[in-house]
């Protein structure tokens, strides 16, 4: 008794484009999740950093209330310093934590170590400081308003004019009270 089985071969030659054509679709998926998890692993990890930059600039501003700095004109360490009332003054910030007067809209990047961008840097700090802000109430009087903003670009970030524009950014707002540690002498 002979059977003819001819009609199978094609069957399973269909089945196997049809495994792997299936197992294509998953795999891309899969590539798909990585690329994006990565992506999303990067992102937090600039942003943590970014944090932590406001952190520090936040932490300067407090020394230097600490060092009795803000109580008089030293333009060396804070140009336009003291304060009007009610006046914010805005301040780029750098890694060695250098106060200089913010004269563009936005702040050179000039924090962050990274050897592949081209200054050196990958984020901006800027410290807006206001002396009695009208505009916030959770302040108390003959105090501080301090708002640290940290900006940096990714690969999804818009370049303008061949210029990558500064997207991201973490921002850190505290009230600090002005304190007069060393008395006056009388």
């Amino acid at each position: 008794m002979k059977t003819i089985i001819t009609s199978q071969k094609g069957q399973s030659l269909v089945e196997v484009l049809v495994a792997l054509s299936l197992a294509v679709v998953i795999s891309s998926g899969i590539a798909v999740l990585i690329v994006y998890g990565l992506s999303n692993a990067q992102f937090s990890k600039s942003q943590s950093r970014a944090a932590q930059y406001a952190q520090e600039g936040m932490e300067t501003v407090r020394s230097l209330r600490d060092s009795n700095l803000f109580d008089s004109n030293h333009p060396s360490i804070l140009p336009s310093f003291p304060v009007t009332n009610g006046q914010p003054q805005s301040y780029c910030v750098d890694s060695t934590q250098k106060f200089n007067k913010k004269i563009s809209p936005v702040c050179p990047v000039n924090v962050g170590p990274d050897a592949s961008a081209p200054n050196g840097y990958d984020y901006a700090r800027e410290i807006d400081v206001t002396f009695n802000d009208p505009t916030v109430s959770s302040c108390a009087n003959n105090s501080y308003h301090i708002i640290t903003t940290v900006n940096w670009a990714d690969g999804k970030c818009t370049a303008v004019s061949g210029v990558v524009q500064l997207c991201h950014a973490v921002q850190l707002e505290s009230c600090i009270d002005q304190l007069n540690l060393i008395p006056p002498t009388p």
